[in-house]
């Protein structure tokens, strides 16, 4: 769990650096979550990085 948070943070951080995310302050996951390229972006990195994440879609009944 360590490692994957470290490892998100991370990514945040460089897209920061390189200017991807424009935003100021504080900026809670979910808002960058929001953002479908963004999101892409953190994705395709925790990737690289052998995180993988699954997206399931609950059934209605």
């Amino acid at each position: 769990m360590v490692r994957t948070a470290g490892y998100a943070a991370s990514v945040v951080a460089q897209l920061i650096v390189k200017g991807v995310i424009e935003d100021k302050g504080v900026i809670p996951p979910e808002r960058l979550g929001m953002n479908e390229r963004i999101c892409k972006q953190i994705t395709e990195e925790l990737e690289k990085r052998n995180i993988k994440i699954t997206e399931i879609e609950a059934k209605d009944d």
